[in-house]
């Protein structure tokens, strides 16, 4: 239950009974010392009823805080971790350069290539972070605009298209009939790359598929892959902050907030995020975003409209 729903059925279990003893005592002074006995019942059950509702809404909210409290200590040490491994790289490969260990232009090649590679990865990390607490902090700054999404899905998706991971092979589709949308393009840009980051990871071969249509009077961006899925039981929590997918699924490579960031994102253009997941199967993660008229308010599309009948996948785990 979201922490809103146990604050209003904590306030009631205290309100409702108060009420309820007032005017049981009002109505047996208006009839007579007899009803004294059914009064001090209704006392009874009345602050029971408080006391059970009360232990139970503490009960919940003290679980909500104990189990934020393990992922975060949990994202603690996966970013030790995350940021350890590519300095370490770097450090080892430097040093093999420094001390005479590196023969040939090809070896020398090779070498600057994954030192890059682990800089990079250094790097996405340390923005991925900065990007979360701007958004936490309410501080991320959007310059909105009506645009296409092509150059958006462009420049997300153009370093894997450029330079292949050597894994699945990406391929990106965009419907020329695709309405312009209202949204800021870097943020935009964040929510597909790191959407098609996500797939890639978790794609030792096959297709990692990027799909942009019309959709419910706006405009749809997919990503398709063919990676081990996810259970049932996860799909409501891979948006959550710090949440890494279950051990067996998930590579070495993620601190838990990539999903967070983008479902953050998506909400703030007014647009949802869904996830359809088949163990074994894959995965699609589909974004909506309204099409464009003046500034939106709100995203007009129903709740219960599918946006998909693809299976889909799967956590930054």
């Amino acid at each position: 239950m979201p922490v809103r729903g146990l604050v209003f059925l904590l306030l009631g279990a205290v309100v409702i009974p108060a009420f309820l003893s007032i005017a049981v005592g009002v109505i047996a002074l208006a009839l007579s010392k007899q009803a004294v006995d059914i009064v001090f019942g209704v006392l009874i059950l009345c602050f029971a009823v408080s006391a059970i509702v009360g232990g139970f809404v503490s009960f919940a909210l003290l679980g909500r805080s104990a189990r934020l409290a393990q992922l975060q200590s949990d994202f603690v040490a996966n970013i030790s971790h995350e940021l350890r491994t590519p300095i370490a790289g770097i450090r080892v490969l430097g040093e093999a350069i420094s001390l005479g260990r590196v023969e040939g232009p090809d070896k020398s090649r090779e070498i600057g290539d994954l030192i890059v590679a682990q800089a990079q990865r250094l790097q996405d990390l340390v923005e991925r972070i900065l990007q979360w607490r701007q958004l936490e902090a309410g501080v991320w700054h959007m310059d909105r605009q009506v645009q296409s999404l092509t150059p958006v899905v462009d420049d997300a998706t153009r370093p894997y298209l450029v330079l292949p991971n050597g894994g699945a092979k990406l391929e990106v589709n965009i419907d020329p009939n695709t309405p312009t949308v209202f949204i800021d393009r870097s943020s935009m840009v964040d929510v597909v790359r790191n959407l098609v980051d996500n797939a890639m990871k978790f794609c030792d071969s096959g297709i990692v598929e990027v799909v942009v249509c019309p959709r419910n009077e706006g405009a749809a961006i997919e990503v398709r892959d063919q990676g081990p899925g996810i259970p049932h039981s996860e799909h409501k929590r891979i948006f959550e902050r710090f949440y890494r997918a279950p051990l067996h699924l998930r590579s070495n490579q993620g601190a838990g907030l990539g999903l967070s960031i983008v479902e953050s994102l998506v909400r703030d253009h007014h647009g949802r995020i869904e996830v359809h997941s088949e163990p074994g199967i894959g995965s699609t993660f589909v974004v909506w975003l309204p099409a464009a008229q003046a500034p939106p308010t709100r995203a007009t599309a129903t709740s219960d409209a599918q946006l998909t009948n693809t299976t889909s996948n799967v956590a930054d785990r």
